[in-house]
């Protein structure tokens, strides 16, 4: 008999839930009663205050594959590593796994918090179908991996959120699976055990295959073969690593610049400057809010001040999706006398000339100071996209530079 290629199947699943509470609970006592009678409940359609999770998703995972799902929160990506997990069952379609089935959905959800990382690593590693036998001899590997320090023999409810992921991850991925399903497991954990988790995946990807949900694009870039777009429980697409990234830039992006709020937040101020206003626009002077990469952008301030400042400090920083300040763009330029303001109305310009950004929705905060570094006024507001090309996705992080490689 030929063996099957593929680790999952996936095929026309869809899975509803209720709203209410009340209603969910009414409404799973009635299908149970239909069951004890053989009238199976209709699962195609909805009912009262109930909601599509998934609808009609199908796809094949391939024995060796790393295989991932990205999407935005809310899209259907955890119900659907639910369902194949076997947490619960479809209400429609059919889910065929290939072989035992580790899941990381929530890690460290088995752990006994009164007792100690040493006895949770017998505790989980049972739950998880290892032998006690297996559990001792890869004991040593587990500990070494999670990295836990004095605190294994403290209990589990004195570890921090980051500790108790690191040994559940641990504990997981050491009973290798033939079907390892990993749920945003390495968004909390420190950039040394980030790095650790992936080199483990790739290194058990001959044995295993893997499913792998993530908001870190750098991540599913360095691991995954192919990858699903999910938006509200449909798939969007299905292909190779990178065009689906560039695909799923340009879908979120197209959907967040339609929410653009152009309003200034000050939220620090001497009242002195007031009525600020900002504008976005291209070279041309055009306002926009999606820049494609290179392409100038012109962040044009007017205000109205009290006093007269000679030489102010004006920053403008660029902060990233992650909240994370990029760059900073000040006045300061040694050896050059800087622009005061006045009494009355101001007009200010900031010149990105070499815009570098790599695809995403940036938004920009801005503080400016009085000579003596005292703030005159802080804020934050202005969102702006950088649009995505197929050819930027491959180089990750927030710029592009220019870079070669040679050999000797």
């Amino acid at each position: 008999m030929k063996e099957d290629p593929f680790a999952i199947k996936v095929e026309n699943v869809s899975k509803k839930f209720s709203r209410n509470l009340r209603r969910s609970l009414f409404l799973g006592t009635l299908d149970l009663a239909k069951s004890f009678v053989n009238l199976p409940p209709d699962t195609t359609k909805l009912r009262k205050s109930e909601f599509w999770s998934l609808r009609n998703v199908s796809f094949e995972v391939k024995k060796g594959e790393i295989f991932g799902i990205i999407g935005e929160n809310g899209s259907g990506k955890s119900t659907l590593l639910r369902l194949i997990a076997g947490i619960f069952p479809p209400d429609d379609g059919r889910i065929v796994v290939n072989g035992n089935v580790g899941s990381l959905i929530a890690v460290g959800a088995g752990f006994h918090p009164h007792m100690t990382g040493r006895e949770n690593i017998f505790l989980n590693g049972t739950i998880l179908g290892m032998s006690r036998s297996e559990i001792k001899a890869k004991f040593d590997d587990i500990v070494k991996f999670a990295d836990i320090g004095d605190f294994l023999d403290a209990p589990v409810s004195t570890y921090s959120s980051g500790m108790k992921v690191r040994l559940g991850f641990s504990i997981a991925i050491h009973r290798v699976p033939e079907v390892l399903l990993v749920d945003e497991v390495l968004a909390v954990g420190d950039i040394s055990f980030k790095r650790k988790c992936m080199e483990r995946m790739e290194d058990i990807r001959k044995k295993t295959s893997i499913i792998f949900i993530s908001h870190d694009m750098r991540q599913v870039e360095r691991i995954c073969n192919r990858v699903m777009v999910i938006d509200k429980g449909k798939e969007l697409y299905t292909g190779e690593t990178l065009n689906a990234i560039d695909f799923y830039y340009k879908h979120t992006i197209a959907k967040e610049v339609q929410n653009i709020d152009p309003k200034l937040i000050v939220y620090e101020s001497t009242g002195d400057i007031y009525n600020i206003t900002l504008n976005i626009t291209n070279e041309k002077g055009e306002n926009t809010e999606i820049f494609k990469h290179k392409e100038k952008i012109v962040f044009e301030f007017n205000f109205e001040s009290r006093s007269e400042y000679q030489n102010p400090i004006l920053g403008l920083d660029i902060v990233s999706p992650e909240g994370i300040t990029i760059t900073s763009l000040k006045n300061v330029i040694f050896g050059h006398q800087r622009p005061s303001i006045k009494v009355g109305h101001n007009n200010f310009r900031v010149i990105l000339e070499d815009n570098s950004l790599m695809p995403g929705t940036y938004r920009i905060a801005f503080k400016w100071r009085k000579q003596d570094n005292f703030s005159l006024v802080s804020a934050t507001g202005g969102r702006f996209a950088i649009q995505s090309e197929p050819e930027l996705v491959p180089f990750g992080g927030y710029f592009k530079v220019k870079y070669k490689w040679i050999q000797n």
